[in-house]
């Protein structure tokens, strides 16, 4: 159950909810597109404040992705590990199956 609520923490099913767009901003965004992510439950509604994430995989608005939370993670997908990053877009999901629906 304990590595459950890890893997709940680390990586999560998010829509995107928009895009930012930042004229300043800090050299390891340079050539990166951020969107903003809301994490969504089973049945497809919001479940907490949006994150900003770095599009890896060009995910557009609307799209369900799946986000990676865990800031080394993040680092490692944009190699550096200076980065001040915390949340990446690793997929886009084409379709996902849960047995109970509960939310």
């Amino acid at each position: 159950m304990l590595l459950l609520h890890y893997i709940y923490r680390v990586m999560f099913i998010g829509r995107v909810i928009g895009n930012l767009v930042s004229t300043a901003k800090h050299p390891a965004f340079k050539g990166q597109k951020l969107l903003i992510v809301e994490r969504i439950g089973v049945l497809g509604s919001a479940k907490s404040k949006p994150v900003i994430a770095i599009d890896t995989v060009l995910a557009g608005d609307g799209d369900i992705v799946l986000v990676g939370s865990e800031g080394s993670a993040a680092k490692a997908a944009l190699a550096d590990e200076k980065a001040p990053v915390r949340s990446v877009i690793f997929a886009v999901v084409d379709r996902y199956e849960i047995e109970d629906k509960e939310e």
